[in-house]
């Protein structure tokens, strides 16, 4: 796990069937799902909802506008589909709205059935890592997340102020101006934004919600592989401390290259070949790697983020003993998890969220009366009863996103 696929905006714009060549395999078919957080309508007022089909029979011609719709406490991430990287059927996967169209005509290409998914995610307290303040249509600055335990402000009343988050939970997270100790109180339930001197002090109102994200960039990315556009993996690139990479050859046929971090943006990461005398541009915007000037490099494949606590969304165990996997914990909805056993899809037990810390998270299956502790201090899970007793180690934490 540990990985966010970014989307590849390289496209065609227009999906088509070959039909006349064809004729004993039909038309074709297109299948529109939606994952838990959101839904998705038509321009032609039908709810998909969770999902919707569609069959285009031999010769016919379709085209509709499909847009995916976040539910409260969510957010539209990307369109993803089933033809690999080097096409999309979306002209931007990342925008809310895709246009699909069927040619029925042409006859370059064979048929084949479309899965198009509208994928969301969550946005609380726990996840967030920015936050626009003002009005939605005038947005005067933002709060934003640039390492795991920074935050900066920008825009008005400030530029560049650094905080510390103090307390996280579900409903909005705290503040810690590192300069003045103010105290600044993101209320994702009431829309608003409070400041205080202290602990102790009576908040005031600084500013109105206008925006949230939980939108990883590169402030905060530590690895990413990449390959080709047939989705060939050759090779990745790590960060290995505060200054260095290393671009290492999946192949092994040639000794992994060190590289120097010069800059940082929420789209780019630039590191520096000195020996190469050469620059690698990490662009997450459109999914592609370049060196020297904008030469082609690789197409990224998968990226990683430093997962703590707040942001962990799913765990994979297994017997500490053997290292065999035995099941794992998904973050499913807002509070909300599900077990699974390895090798199967049915849901075991849901588990009730009731506490988040930077290393641990701690549920509750209250049905069987178990407490369950995702110690990622120990990289551990913990289990022990609900009423008494404190929990012990049960498994050993084998992955975890």
């Amino acid at each position: 796990m540990h990985t966010q696929v970014l989307p590849f905006t390289r496209s065609s714009r227009l999906i088509l069937c070959l039909l006349a060549l064809l004729p004993l395999l039909g038309g074709c078919w297109i299948k529109v799902t939606s994952d838990t957080y959101g839904e998705v309508t038509t321009d032609l007022g039908a709810e998909c909802g969770f999902a919707c089909d569609f069959d285009i029979d031999a010769g016919e011609s379709f085209e509709r506008v499909f847009t995916a719709i976040a539910k409260p406490g969510a957010e539209f991430e990307r369109w993803a589909d089933n033809l690999g990287k080097s096409i999309s059927a979306c002209p931007n996967p990342t925008s809310p709205e895709c246009t699909i169209r069927v040619d029925g005509l042409n006859p370059l290409l064979v048929p084949f059935g479309l899965e198009l998914e509208a994928q969301f995610r969550q946005v609380n307290g726990n996840t967030v890592n920015q936050v626009a303040y003002g009005s939605p249509q005038q947005i005067s600055g933002y709060f934003r997340q640039v390492s795991a335990n920074e935050w900066i402000q920008t825009g008005d009343y400030a530029q560049g102020v650094t905080f510390t988050p103090e307390s996280r939970g579900m409903t909005g997270l705290t503040l810690r101006n590192n300069q003045s100790g103010e105290l600044f109180t993101v209320n994702l339930s009431a829309g608003s934004i409070t400041r205080a001197a202290s602990n102790n002090a009576q908040p005031a109102y600084f500013n109105s919600v206008a925006g949230i994200s939980a939108r990883h960039n590169g402030q905060l990315l530590n690895r990413v592989t990449y390959g080709n556009l047939f989705g060939i993996l050759q090779g990745s690139l790590a960060q290995v401390d505060g200054e260095r990479w290393l671009d290492t050859d999946v192949s092994g046929e040639r000794a992994a290259i060190v590289l120097r971090e010069v800059l940082r943006t929420n789209d780019t990461v630039r590191l520096r070949d000195d020996t190469g005398d050469r620059d690698i541009v990490i662009d997450l915007r459109t999914g592609v790697i370049s060196e020297g000037e904008g030469r082609f490099f690789g197409y990224i494949h998968q990226t990683r983020i430093p997962v703590d606590g707040w942001s962990i969304r799913a765990v994979e165990f297994a017997d500490p003993e053997t290292g065999e996997i035995l099941g794992s914990y998904h973050h499913t909805s807002i509070g909300v998890w599900s077990e699974f056993v390895a090798g199967h899809d049915e849901v075991v037990s849901l588990l009730k969220e009731v506490e988040r810390r930077a290393t641990m998270v701690r549920l509750e299956d209250q049905a069987a009366g178990r407490r369950i502790i995702i110690n990622l201090a120990t990289n551990g899970i913990d289990i022990g009863p609900v009423t008494n007793g404190h929990p012990l180690p049960a498994w050993s934490i084998s992955d975890y996103e």
